[in-house]
């Protein structure tokens, strides 16, 4: 995500956002999904950059609950 790049953290969340909004109904079907969990993934490196930690784990924590199949 550019907007990540240059240090835009609130328009990255946002696409970021928007994307796996897009994600979870392509993958309606298949809930644990990678791709699923890489954009919560994206969404949490997002908070950790905002310093907003307790938003950054929720996000990791269901990452990883997706991935540890």
């Amino acid at each position: 995500n550019v907007y990540f790049e240059i240090g835009e953290f609130n328009k990255a969340l946002e696409n970021f956002q928007q994307s796996y909004n897009i994600i979870k109904i392509i993958y309606a079907e298949k809930q644990n999904h990678p791709d699923i969990a890489r954009s919560l993934n994206n969404i949490a490196m997002v908070y950790t950059y905002k310093g907003e930690y307790e938003n950054a784990f929720n996000y990791y924590q269901q990452s990883y609950d997706m991935l540890k199949i």
